[in-house]
């Protein structure tokens, strides 16, 4: 136990060194949970569509890195640690400081050691977060709460039925457009159809403002 709790102190202080007031922008939600998302959002069969579409969304966009952060947790609610482990590695070689990647694979981790089928919630790490000052339980809490938000984007899967009238009145001259719905922290990419009347969103993803 003591040897476990030494190797989550350091995992935290390493992800903690990488933050700075100037890094990270801390988006206002309520009501947001501490785990990632309940269990009960979950089968066999919704992550394995889920995770097609990730597949697909990395052909298109090799560079989408919030896919494979999304494929590693849906990974690890499947079962399958070693893999989500590998994925996350994979994403920390190519972005060392995506802060939760680090913070994720931490609690990936901590799961060999204590039973949980939500992230974020191992018994070893509630005795360490009471410890942590306060400033540093706010970082935690906010890039939980980023998780949160991505995964529920994915899972959601709702295209937009309603535009803004700023782009409805678009020229036929733009041919792309970009949404920011803040509630969401979502960033949504618009393409004008082959026709040239209307636009088509064509991606989305995770910011803060």
């Amino acid at each position: 136990m003591l040897i476990m709790r030494s190797i989550l102190f350091l995992c935290l202080s390493l992800f903690l060194s990488l933050l700075s007031a100037e890094q990270i922008q801390l988006a206002k939600i309520s009501n947001a949970e501490d785990n990632y998302l309940n269990a009960s959002e979950f089968n066999i069969g919704t992550i394995d569509s889920v995770l097609n579409k990730l597949d697909t969304r990395l052909q298109l966009y090799p560079k989408d890195h919030e896919a494979e952060l999304l494929k590693a947790i849906l990974y690890f609610k499947s079962g399958k640690l070693k893999r989500a482990l590998d994925e996350l590695d994979r994403l920390i070689e190519k972005v060392p400081d995506f802060q939760l990647a680090y913070l994720l694979k931490g609690d990936l981790l901590l799961s060999k050691f204590s039973e949980t089928n939500n992230l974020g919630q191992t018994t070893l790490l509630a005795s360490i977060v009471p410890t942590l000052e306060n400033k540093q339980k706010q970082k935690l809490k906010f890039l939980r709460e980023e998780a949160q938000l991505r995964l529920r984007a994915l899972l959601s899967n709702k295209k937009q039925k309603k535009w803004p009238r700023q782009i409805l009145v678009l020229g036929k001259s733009v041919k792309k457009a970009l949404l920011i719905d803040k509630r969401a922290n979502r960033l949504y990419v618009f393409t004008r159809k082959e026709n040239g009347e209307l636009f088509e969103e064509v991606n989305d993803y995770y910011i803060t403002t």
